[in-house]
């Protein structure tokens, strides 16, 4: 609205300049431009003073601040057109200003109500015309007459743009807020989808874990044990290559990989005596004490079978799987659990078989397990309760 009315002063002034030049007036430039100053200081002061940013702060007052800037125009306009005697000057200022109202109405009302407030504004300038006219004005009652008729048809016209401009922002602005309420879907459903997903990934790890775990005991289960086992052989095979079979004089000060293979002496009895609810328990007592025996985050206890664990310890020496293994006895003796048909004590004890693999040699992963299966073997012909170890040859 501030360039619209300080476009049309400045054009007035235009008009004023031509007006004079060609007698269409008797006012001299000096008369009409203060009126001229004073509309373009009132546009000024409104781009100055009635700035968006300083609305927000009271928004309330906007809507009023708006037609009391246009009343102000329109008094210093109707000024002008009282000095000049309604003449020609007067009668193509009012048809400029009644376009430049009709843009702005138009733009922000549409085009019924800039028609409707041409249309007044036109019949009150035409009556100020029948009721202010002199003898001596320019203008005649003919071209008065004229000049309504075109003010009735820019306002008709205006009017027509006007709603074919509001119909197509209004048009627009329904489609983008159609696209942004489209966005905002989109991005709750990416949203909604991304929850779903991090829920699958979840559900899916979760199922993962327990597929990889002993559903009695806590600790990994058999298929988890193979896995690892192959993964670690692989990887320890592989690093012995790449560091060209160095050789440590003491077999014991070469880290390696160790494996523990623990078996409940005598648990059948202990079932027979005691109950397989009893039985269960014993082997969820085990399996904790097992797994408190060993300190890394790369060593794994599973459950092998039945009443057997396994240990696995990567890159590890033979000094410190034997001290895992004593570990895992002194924990297992301090659970005391009673069993009076064990031949061994008065309390539940354990076997345990210990393979070490401190190079690569030609060695299969089944002969390494079956090395660990013949030491465990070995402790209990030898009376059980008792650590036995295998090398490779």
């Amino acid at each position: 609205m501030t360039r619209a009315s300080a476009l049309f002063w400045l054009l007035l002034g235009l008009l004023a300049v031509l007006a004079i030049d060609l007698g269409l007036t008797r006012l001299g430039l000096w008369d009409i431009m203060p009126l001229i100053g004073l509309g373009v200081l009132l546009a000024l002061s409104m781009q100055t003073f009635f700035k968006p940013r300083l609305m927000s702060r009271q928004p309330v007052l906007l809507p009023l601040i708006t037609p009391v800037a246009i009343g102000l125009q329109f008094l210093v306009l109707m000024q002008l057109i009282r000095i000049d005697e309604y003449g020609y000057l007067s009668a193509f200022g009012s048809l400029l200003g009644l376009v430049t109202l009709q843009c702005y109405l138009g733009i922000q009302y549409g085009g019924r109500i800039s028609f409707l407030v041409g249309v007044a504004l036109t019949l009150v300038l035409h009556s100020l015309y029948l009721v202010g006219r002199t003898e001596s004005s320019l203008f005649q009652p003919e071209e008065e007459f004229l000049c309504v008729g075109s003010a009735l048809a820019i306002c008709s016209v205006m009017a027509m743009a006007n709603s074919f401009q509001r119909g197509r922002r209004d048009g627009l602005a329904h489609l983008y807020k159609q696209q942004a309420e489209q966005t905002r879907l989109i991005r709750r459903q990416r949203q909604a989808l991304d929850l779903r997903s991090r829920a699958l990934l979840e559900a899916n790890e979760n199922l993962r874990q327990v597929s990889l775990s002993d559903g009695l005991t806590g600790v990994a289960n058999r298929r988890c044990f193979d896995e690892s086992l192959h993964r670690e052989w692989f990887r320890h095979t592989r690093g012995t290559a790449r560091s060209g079979q160095q050789r440590v004089s003491d077999s014991a000060e070469r880290p390696g990989l160790g494996l523990l293979l623990v078996d409940i002496d005598a648990f059948k009895a202990y079932n027979d005596r005691y109950g397989h609810m009893a039985g269960d328990d014993c082997l969820c007592r085990v399996a904790g004490a097992i797994r408190r025996a060993t300190l890394r985050l790369g060593d794994l206890a599973a459950r092998y079978g039945g009443e057997e664990f396994a240990v696995l310890l990567p890159e590890t020496t033979l000094e410190g799987t034997e001290n895992v293994a004593l570990r895992v006895m002194a924990n297992i003796e301090e659970l005391n659990i009673p069993h009076e048909d064990s031949p061994v004590a008065s309390i539940v004890t354990v076997s345990i078989g210990i393979a070490h693999l401190g190079e690569a040699p030609h060695l299969e992963v089944a002969a390494f397990l079956g090395m660990a299966d013949q030491a465990l073997y070995q402790a209990k012909n030898q009376g059980r309760n008792r650590i036995i170890v295998r090398l490779p040859a």
